[in-house]
């Protein structure tokens, strides 16, 4: 009977207090699911012995190091999780560096040109590779993108007096409440999506739905992380309006 190698132990006592702290606050991350940290754990434990000053120069030297192009494009989409997660100040020069090779491997990995069309379901598939906020925003805008999520406010109907001529598109309770010309049109979600807003709103508790440094997010900054994501993932940036026709198709 085979006997499955076992993996060697780190060497958890070479980490530096710094790469302590970063880890510690991926584990603590509550809108990342464990695959994920255990992905952005093992380039953590490459960059044990890194400073706040030369995270980046280690990183680097681990980006370079790696030949495979795939691997190359995971160790890069892994840092940039990290730096995002736990708020790592990056100058603008490395920023440009990070963006610039962004786009480098994912045109290498998915071709200048994506062949085939992007279907509805390839979208849908990515919403279960993701997570956090950008989870959310792909899964509510490919539910149905006829209204501004950014704008709608989480609170309860009752106590903020909606139907008396409360302004805001509201969710409530598993159903969004949407006002138009003074008309209130009521819209529950598919129980997946409801059940993700949930969990959303248990780690993150906030006043809007989709926010950006605490107040509603602006169209902007949606139509942004759209565009990352699927170019990202899928070869090609999509817009709001492109997820409209591709909604739109399937319901007619």
């Amino acid at each position: 009977m085979e006997t499955r190698k076992r993996r060697p132990k780190i060497d958890t006592s070479q980490f530096t207090e710094y790469i302590i702290g970063l880890k510690a606050t991926i584990n603590d991350c509550k809108n990342i699911n464990a695959a994920t940290k255990t992905n952005l754990n093992t380039l953590l434990n490459k960059l044990g012995s890194s400073t706040e000053t030369n995270i980046y120069e280690n990183f680097t030297n681990i980006f370079n190091n790696t030949e495979n192009i795939n691997s190359k494009y995971s160790v890069l989409q892994r840092f940039c999780s990290i730096v995002k997660k736990a708020s790592i100040e990056l100058t603008d020069a490395q920023k440009l560096d990070v963006r610039d090779n962004m786009a480098k491997y994912n045109k290498l990995i998915n071709g200048n040109n994506r062949k085939t069309p992007i279907k509805f379901s390839d979208i849908k598939a990515l919403i279960n590779k993701l997570d956090g906020l950008e989870q959310l925003v792909l899964a509510l805008y490919m539910n149905d993108v006829r209204h501004d999520y950014n704008k709608v406010l989480i609170g309860r109907i009752s106590l903020l007096g909606f139907h008396e001529g409360y302004d805001d598109d509201m969710y409530d309770c598993g159903t969004f409440y949407f006002k138009t010309n003074k008309i209130v049109s009521c819209d529950g979600p598919p129980h997946e999506l409801e059940l993700m807003i949930h969990f959303s709103l248990v780690a993150n508790p906030r006043k809007y739905l989709i926010e950006h440094n605490n107040a509603p997010a602006t169209p902007n900054f949606v139509s942004n992380i759209i565009g990352d994501i699927t170019e990202r993932h899928l070869g090609k940036r999509l817009t709001i309006t492109d997820l409209r026709k591709k909604y739109n198709k399937i319901q007619n």
